[in-house]
């Protein structure tokens, strides 16, 4: 792990080992290493049960969720609004941890999505099938087989405050796909030029 900031000095502790996959929240970092153990460092949020071998990891605003060997996604640290309580018995290919909610892709390629809903973030289209998938801070996207991307959770969007259209991804072909916060989004396209949609607008312009 290489990491600048205030993670840098505690990261350099874990310098012994090779990691496969890194996540961060607002205040702690985690990794898992190839042998599929999970280190954590920052603000303490925990740690799912012991004797898990895990395969990803990802962090949303202070709570990750993790994929084990089996494909069973384990969440753990802040849980107000259910993010961190996956519906049981889920397997999943893929997982997002988002700000209070997350999402996954289960084996059959259907987004599944637990947590926080008032704007319709937990509730993706049933009809789709996806093969990456992104939680942000209050909507939820992925891209389907053909590359085209779906984005859902605008629901409670305040007109008032001049926001675009979060949920109102282009129609080009996608192949990476991230949601972020205040109702903005980004995506590669097939030549790797990035295009975002949604947003505040800057103060200032």
């Amino acid at each position: 792990i290489s990491c600048w900031g205030e993670a840098q000095l505690e990261a350099s502790r874990l310098s012994a080992h090779r990691f496969v996959d890194l996540a961060a929240t607002l205040e702690t970092i985690c990794g898992i290493t190839a042998q599929g153990a999970l280190h954590c460092f920052g603000a303490d949020l925990g740690m799912p049960e012991p004797g898990h071998r895990f395969t990803a990891i990802s962090g949303g605003a202070e709570h990750f969720c993790a994929l084990s060997e089996d494909g069973h996604p384990l969440c753990w640290g802040a849980n107000t609004e259910g993010q961190s309580h996956p519906p049981e018995g889920l397997v999943l290919s893929q997982v997002s941890a988002g700000h209070f909610h997350s999402c996954g892709i289960d084996t059959d390629g259907q987004a599944r999505c637990w947590g926080r809903n008032a704007e319709g973030q937990s509730n993706p289209p049933e009809h789709l099938r996806f093969r990456t998938i992104s939680s942000g801070w209050a909507h939820s996207c992925g891209l389907d087989a053909a590359g085209r991307a779906h984005c859902w959770g605008c629901e409670g969007r305040h007109s008032d405050l001049n926001v675009g259209d979060a949920c109102s991804p282009p129609t080009s072909q996608l192949t990476a796909i991230s949601a972020g916060d205040l109702w903005r989004s980004c995506a590669l396209d097939t030549h790797g030029e990035p295009v975002c949609w949604g947003g505040m607008p800057r103060i200032g312009g």
